[in-house]
């Protein structure tokens, strides 16, 4: 149904097709799916996926908690969006 209504659907998981989420574009009508902290995404959700990303990760480990990896893919969400601007140009003007 998301696709139906013109959403982009990104998967935040790590496979040989992931990008780094910092090089991904995040359009205003953008659903993030993230998956469970054991088992990661469903297979058939990722085959309804637009775009693949993943954070990249250095040492030994491939993941972090879903809450963490949540909040960074946000933030860069929020980045893109120029959120932040809005939101210190509104307190500016109170």
């Amino acid at each position: 149904q998301l696709k139906e209504e013109g959403f982009t659907i990104v998967v935040l998981e790590t496979t040989d097709r992931s990008q780094p989420h910092v090089d991904i574009s995040f359009p205003p009508k953008t659903a993030v799916v993230f998956g469970n902290e054991v088992s990661g995404v469903a297979t058939d959700v990722l085959h309804l996926a637009d775009v693949l990303c993943e954070i990249p990760m250095f040492g030994v480990k491939n993941s972090i908690n879903v809450a963490n990896a949540a909040s960074i893919v946000v933030f860069e969400v929020l980045r893109q969006w120029r959120a932040f601007d809005r939101l210190k140009q509104t307190v500016n003007e109170e």
